[in-house]
């Protein structure tokens, strides 16, 4: 899958660079939260201590800001992805990704209304793994 980025999301991951100190892997907007991904290791940085970092770059950029480390098994990618969400199990089958959680509210979170977080986390999964499909169990 090809990565586009516009001039104004260009402009946004150079200022988290730069107050971060971070190293940026890559920057989406999904449903009005911009999603930082940084590299493995720079999660802490990114962040800040406390979450102060996180809350001054929702001051300047006006906007939900989530930031998500990357690793290069998909699940434990997911699971850096849907954090703080806690579920039994993660596989992957044949290009389908299967999230496993008994407790029906976690599931319930992960599908969101009308599966518009189960739709996000396919986009995602795909920009860098081959996942055909995500399915919630």
């Amino acid at each position: 899958m090809k990565i586009t980025y516009t001039k104004e999301l260009l402009a946004v991951m150079k200022l988290f660079m730069r107050v971060t100190g971070a190293l940026l892997k890559d920057s989406f907007e999904f449903d009005h939260t911009l999603y930082f991904v940084v590299e493995p290791g720079h999660i802490g940085k990114a962040i800040g201590k406390g979450g102060s970092t996180v809350r001054e770059l929702q001051e300047k950029f006006k906007k939900h800001v989530r930031v998500v480390e990357y690793n290069s098994d998909v699940t434990r990618f997911v699971q850096n992805l849907i954090y703080p969400l806690k579920v039994d199990g993660i596989t992957v089958e044949n290009g389908k990704l299967i999230i496993k959680s008994d407790d029906r509210a976690v599931r319930g979170q992960l599908i969101g209304r009308n599966a518009k977080n189960l739709n996000m986390l396919r986009e995602v999964a795909t920009r860098y793994f081959k996942i055909s499909t995500i399915q919630v169990e």
